[in-house]
């Protein structure tokens, strides 16, 4: 039974027995004492009641806004701590074909004479840290990776990234392999539709 709902018959039960009890000692003034002594009774057990479901519901709210405050806070890892955006300035112009995948609608242009060795080693390098960094909150906590799947898919539609975890995805446990395949599958469902 749902924590509210015992509060709420709690309250109406004790609403109930005060009034009834009320209407027994007005009716009934030679049984006052006997009457009395039950009262106090069930008083104290519905106190007691409200007391423990008092704390079971505080510390059901603390649990809940803990574990929403985790959340959020793994979500915003993955948007600000794993940031491509301070990666590609970090390895500038080395990233501009990897970025401009992950944002088509930027249109940024890579220089001619970069080193295409240099910028192929650290594109891997870049997608190796992403996969590693999906994979650790994988393992933390699937229902944010489930919660952002379409932040996720975003990224996998860059053939960069799809042929680097074509490449390494071998190292990874199947499970997680599973869950790229569904998210990267899931694209592939959807433009079917």
């Amino acid at each position: 039974m749902n924590v509210d709902k015992v509060e709420y018959f709690a309250a109406v039960f004790i609403i109930v027995l005060i009034i009834g009890f009320t209407y027994i000692f007005v009716a009934y003034p030679h049984k006052q004492k006997v009457l009395s002594e039950y009262f106090e009774i069930f008083g104290g057990l519905s106190l007691i009641f409200l007391i423990i479901t008092y704390i079971v519901n505080t510390y059901k709210s603390k649990k809940i806004q803990e574990d929403t405050l985790a959340l959020r806070k793994r979500e915003d890892e993955l948007k600000s701590i794993f940031s491509f955006d301070k990666l590609y300035i970090k390895y500038y112009p080395y990233l501009n074909r990897l970025y401009s995948q992950f944002h088509p609608n930027l249109h940024i242009t890579e220089p001619k004479d970069i080193n295409k060795e240099k910028r192929d080693n650290i594109e891997i390098f870049t997608c190796t840290l992403f996969l590693d960094y999906l994979y650790n909150l994988y393992v933390e906590n699937k229902t944010v990776l489930q919660r952002i799947k379409s932040e996720v898919l975003r990224y996998f539609k860059s053939p960069i990234l799809l042929n680097v975890w074509k490449n390494e995805s071998y190292v990874y446990p199947k499970d997680f392999r599973n869950f790229i395949h569904d998210v990267i599958n899931s694209e592939i469902k959807n433009n079917l539709s």
